[in-house]
């Protein structure tokens, strides 16, 4: 217990300044101010249109920003991406729907609508540590078009047709204090011989908000002190290595020894205090502790560990004889 005081002291160090790191360390994350919390926010739109006639243009559809044939449109597949990051970790609560928004109007009456149809495509909310947002929408390009085209055929009429697919966002924060609205728009005309597709700027910006942080001098402070005690830990963790390092190497090869046997061969072995044993038995010396073990194997006895003192061992098998195994210091570290 002597030799080992010191390896338990520093033990206990370890396991105190290991709690006092993490406790540091959670509170330099949890307690919270009213600060700027810096941001950047991004958005892009992508959209491919596919074709069902592919007879002029030899491929399966035709990148942005191009005139397009209406007539020959199968479907057009549309890529929102919207991405905000900020400087500290959050928990955010994000609503994300995606509309499809038919309107016919009257273009010489102020655009008044004649009729208007709405279908909800995707409709989703999560809560994330962050915003990242990506989905693909396919609008059946056919169906919208066939639908306004029958509308004005039917009415004998004249107007604008338009379908806005809108991708609207909104988050909010754990603390409350932090919201936003995006809207992002596709506009795609309808009933018209040649169309220009249209989409929102994307969105590429830096900014602040004010609301509750973590980013505060006393958080600073916590968290320098959290890595104080990590370094003392480890410095402590390293001692022990250091120590039972030393320990070891001043172990002599008698003490390893003992210590080996003991410890493969305990459920054979029963340590005595005794010194004293019966004289009118002969006594066989053996050479080696393997030859015991073939003796405690036959006649199926324990045997009997004796520390005579710090440089003698005895170990004894009791039968109708003695056989003893003797080890000394002398000996082993010769």
């Amino acid at each position: 217990m002597k030799k080992n005081k010191k390896e338990i002291v520093i033990i206990i160090g370890i396991i105190v300044f290991a709690i006092l790191t993490g406790y540091f360390y959670k509170e330099s994350k949890t307690i919270k101010s009213t600060g700027e919390i810096r941001y950047t926010e991004k958005s892009n739109i992508n959209y491919k249109v596919y074709l069902t006639d592919k007879k002029y243009y030899n491929r399966d559809y035709l990148d942005e920003g191009m005139q397009y044939i209406s007539s020959i449109i199968d479907y057009i597949d549309i890529n929102y991406n919207y991405n905000v990051k900020f400087e500290q970790e959050n928990s955010y609560t994000i609503n994300k729907k995606v509309l499809a928004d038919v309107k016919i109007v009257d273009s010489d009456k102020n655009d008044k609508i004649i009729y208007s149809k709405q279908d909800v495509i995707k409709e989703e909310t999560v809560t994330s540590d962050e915003i990242n947002l990506q989905d693909n929408i396919k609008i059946d390009y056919k169906k919208y078009n066939g639908l306004t085209n029958e509308f004005k055929t039917n009415y004998a009429i004249s107007a604008d047709c338009n379908l806005v697919v809108s991708y609207y966002v909104y988050y909010e924060n754990e603390y409350g204090d932090i919201k936003q609205n995006r809207l992002l728009n596709v506009t795609i005309p309808l009933s018209q011989q040649m169309i220009n597709i249209t989409k929102s700027d994307n969105i590429n910006s830096t900014n602040t908000y004010l609301g509750t942080t973590t980013k505060a001098t006393i958080n600073s402070l916590m968290l320098t002190i959290s890595l104080i005690l990590g370094v003392v830990t480890i410095i402590l963790v390293l001692a022990l290595i250091a120590q039972i390092i030393r320990r070891k190497a001043k172990e002599s090869k008698y003490e390893r020894f003992i210590k080996k046997i003991l410890r493969d061969y305990d459920s054979y072995i029963t340590e005595s205090k005794e010194q004293n044993y019966s004289t009118n038995k002969p006594i066989i010396k053996v050479g080696s502790f393997k030859e015991l073990l073939d003796v405690r194997n036959n006649v199926e006895k324990a045997i009997i560990y004796i520390k005579e003192n710090e440089n003698v061992s005895k170990f004894l098998i009791i039968d109708n004889e003695i056989y003893e195994y003797t080890v000394t210091r002398q000996e082993m570290d010769k």
